[in-house]
């Protein structure tokens, strides 16, 4: 076996680079703020003499709890030593739900929100009481 190796030469078929017109380039950059659309990339040095302001984002209309649309959600700022992940599956009621206890709560995490319905829960359990029956009752008493 030979410790030759084989060379190639593909320069040939390198492409050439793409020749942008600087008045194309900037009637493009002119309609693309004029309409509020946000370059992907950092602007050419020479565009770099004044600090960008940015402008604040539109309020969005709070998300329906009627079990309806697109699960609410919303950041969280401050830490709460909370460090273990609780991935779920939840109906778009339940999850409503947990935020609408969070935001009538205050609270700063959703996490404090589950961890006041186990007290709930076993505050119920301590005292007999069984928390499946209660809520079929309470099921049934709204219709």
């Amino acid at each position: 076996m030979s410790k030759e190796r084989l060379t190639i030469d593909l320069d040939e078929f390198k492409p050439e680079p793409k020749k942008v017109d600087p008045q194309t380039k900037a009637a493009v950059e002119k309609v693309a703020e004029n309409n509020g659309f946000k370059t992907r990339h950092a602007p050419e040095p020479a565009a770099r003499t004044a600090p960008a302001v940015a402008k604040p984002a539109p309020a969005t209309a709070p998300a329906e709890t009627e079990g309806e649309g697109e699960p609410r959600r919303r950041g969280r700022k401050r830490t709460t030593n909370r460090n273990t992940p609780f991935a779920v599956k939840l109906r778009v009621e339940t999850n409503n739900m947990i935020y609408d206890y969070a935001d009538r709560l205050e609270c700063s995490a959703i996490a404090e929100v589950i961890e006041l319905a186990l007290g709930a829960l076993q505050k119920e359990l301590d005292e007999g009481i069984d928390p499946r029956a209660r809520a079929a009752a309470q099921v049934a008493a709204k219709r």
